[in-house]
């Protein structure tokens, strides 16, 4: 929300309305794209690397499939993707690596910082690991199986047991955070997630104990504790809150939490249609008087703005370093892409939680 006082000021202090920026070319513009987010290029690395090692061991031969000489190796590389997966996502972990992002200089040059906040696209290691870590779950059941029908002795039934159920498990998770999953039914994928996490954990265990019985002091069991000890971290430090909500409208709730900490990082929600029927008289009001210059946009009365024109013109006018958008998740998707293919600096949140 920008007000026309607030326009005014920032074009007095730079001496008027800021040049057009120079349009980046078509390839720069094409790396742009939704599909080619920072996000999605993570999750593309991690599969690339995965592929790689798996191309490395192939070439040198030294995984073998009839005599379950591989299995080895697979679960080496099953523990360290889901390490991975697991940590990158880990509240405390993500806390410390935002906050040591946060403390980057206004004085870097913008381009560093345009990088330095693509940071919000860390999940995309996650899902990289997660699938990369399902695909050598599902060799490594695959391979166990076969080299137990050629030869019993080389793979156990409780190995072939353990590796098919923990396959089966992280399968259902992975199908529940499929985006359509997650948009449509998002109850299925915490479920999913909180349920076949905690599901896979303990049979991880069990295989891992099954595996290394005589090396308990191996990496992958101090790997394994610490995957476990992140998980149940969070859970351990829950506290009963008094909550209370307001329904200003059935559209909106306000929801109060008196914990009697500050959260280190806030967020924001986007003022909607009718917003006097939807948050009441009271906030709005709130919101005048602290800027009487506010532009509140009624999609009900006016429809929709061009939002991207929009926030082109004001990030020009104010002579912006870069825009924040606060929306939903097409109109974030469309200002954010929209705005960077026109090389402004744009930054929305990604709907990776």
């Amino acid at each position: 929300m920008i007000t026309q006082t607030q326009q005014r000021d920032a074009k007095r202090s730079h001496g008027g309305s800021a040049p057009d920026r120079a349009v980046p070319g078509p390839w720069v513009r094409a790396f742009k794209h939704p599909l080619l987010m920072h996000y999605h290029r993570l999750i593309a690395l991690v599969v690339l690397v995965n592929g790689a090692l798996l191309a490395r061991h192939l070439t040198r031969g030294d995984w073998h499939v009839a005599d379950g000489s591989a299995l080895s190796g697979l679960a080496d590389l099953i523990v360290v993707n889901f390490a991975i997966a697991v940590l990158i996502r880990q509240q405390h972990v993500l806390n410390a690596i935002f906050a040591a992002a946060g403390r980057g200089s206004s004085r870097w040059p913008l381009r560093l910082r345009w990088m330095v906040s693509k940071i919000n696209h860390i999940g995309g290691l996650h899902v990289g690991a997660a699938l990369a870590g399902t695909a050598w779950l599902g060799a490594f059941t695959v391979v166990a199986a076969i080299a137990r029908a050629g030869r019993p002795a080389a793979v156990d039934l409780t190995t072939f047991v353990l590796a098919l159920s923990l396959a089966a498990v992280m399968i259902g998770v992975v199908l529940g955070a499929l985006p359509p999953v997650r948009a449509r039914v998002h109850n299925v994928f915490e479920l999913t997630h909180r349920f076949g996490g905690w599901a896979s954990a303990g049979l991880f265990w069990a295989l891992t104990l099954h595996l290394l019985h005589a090396d308990l002091g191996g990496w992958q069991i101090w790997l394994l504790g610490l995957i476990t000890a992140s998980i149940a971290w969070p859970w351990l430090t829950l506290r009963r809150v008094p909550v209370t909500v307001q329904r200003p409208s059935r559209h909106a709730a306000i929801v109060h939490l008196d914990y009697g900490l500050t959260p280190a990082h806030v967020s924001a929600v986007g003022i909607s249609r009718s917003p006097r029927a939807t948050y009441g008289d009271a906030l709005v009001d709130a919101v005048l008087a602290a800027h009487p210059d506010a532009v509140i946009w009624d999609t009900t009365e006016h429809g929709k703005p061009d939002l991207l024109r929009v926030a082109h013109d004001v990030c020009r006018d104010f002579a912006a370093e870069a825009v924040l958008v606060v929306a939903n998740k097409p109109a974030t998707r469309t200002l954010v892409h929209g705005l960077e293919r026109l090389g402004v600096p744009a930054f929305g949140p990604i709907w990776d939680s």
